[in-house]
């Protein structure tokens, strides 16, 4: 339950939101979101730990945050898409 709710926490952080819309809007291909998600996740854990609110990053909260930083490019890999088809219709 504890891990849901860091996932939920993760998935709501202003941080992750940004930066993983603008890594999905700017990737081309699966594996460039996939690699875009690595810079994200750090980012995040790298504020957090500069504003003292975390002390230690774990593997796992930052596999977390790599999980929400993937569904934000994803979501942002979507909206490009939408945008794209609307173009050339």
């Amino acid at each position: 339950m504890i891990l849901i709710a860091l996932f939920v926490a993760k998935l709501l952080s202003v941080t992750i939101a940004v930066l993983g819309l603008i890594a999905g809007s700017l990737s081309r291909t699966w594996w460039h979101a996939a690699l875009a998600g690595l810079p994200v996740a750090y980012a995040h854990e790298a504020l957090l730990h500069a504003v003292k609110y975390t002390h230690a990053t774990t593997p796992l909260t930052f596999a977390i945050g790599y999980a929400a930083a993937l569904a934000w490019i994803l979501i942002g890999r979507w909206f490009k898409g939408v945008i794209q088809r609307r173009r050339t219709a």
